[in-house]
C-alpha cells in the first residue's frame, strides 16, 4: 500500500522530505513481498508435510499387510504341521494383525496421524509369532505334547 505525500497533509508535515516518505514506501513494500514470501514457502511446507503423511500412512498400511499375510501363513503351515499351539497364537495374532490393518486403513481415510506405537506393536507380534513358530518347528521337543 504506497501512501501519495500529496494526499495526506499530515504525512507531508510528518516527514520533513520526500526521501523519508520513499524511504517509508520501500520498507512497506518490502514487507508485502516478505509476506507473500512466507505465504508461499507456508504453502510448500505445507504440502512436503501432507507427502510425508501420505507416505507414512502407506508404510503403515503395507507394514500391517506384511504382518497379516505372514500370521496368516504360519496358522496355515501349523496348521499343516500340526502344531496346536502355535495354531491357536497364529489365529490369534492374525485377528490382531487384521485389526491393525484396518486401523492402518481408517487412519489414512480420516486423515489422522500415524500411530508409531500401533506400528511398534504390529512388528512385535509379527517377530514373536515367527519365533514362536521357528522354536516349535525346529526344536526337538518343540510344542508337540505326546
Amino acid at each position: 500500500m504506497k501512501i501519495s505525500w500529496l494526499r495526506i497533509p499530515y504525512l507531508n508535515r510528518k516527514f520533513a522530505s520526500l526521501a523519508a516518505l520513499k524511504r517509508y514506501n520501500e520498507i512497506v513494500e518490502g514487507q508485502a513481498s516478505r509476506g507473500d514470501r512466507r505465504e508461499t514457502e507456508h504453502n510448500r511446507v505445507s504440502e512436503e508435510a501432507q507427502a510425508s503423511t501420505r507416505g507414512q500412512h502407506f508404510f503403515s498400511i503395507l507394514l500391517s499387510l506384511a504382518a497379516s499375510l505372514a500370521s496368516g501363513a504360519i496358522f496355515l503351515a501349523s496348521l499343516l504341521d500340526q502344531l496346536a499351539l502355535v495354531e491357536v497364537a497364529a489365529s490369534l495374532c492374525t485377528a490382531l494383525q487384521v485389526f491393525f490393518f484396518s486401523s492402518a486403513i481408517a487412519d489414512l481415510m480420516a486423515r489422522g496421524k500415524t500411530s508409531r506405537t500401533r506400528n511398534f506393536w504390529v512388528l512385535l507380534f509379527a517377530v514373536l509369532l515367527i519365533a514362536f513358530y521357528s522354536v516349535s518347528r525346529y526344536s526337538p521337543q518343540g510344542a508337540r505334547f505326546p
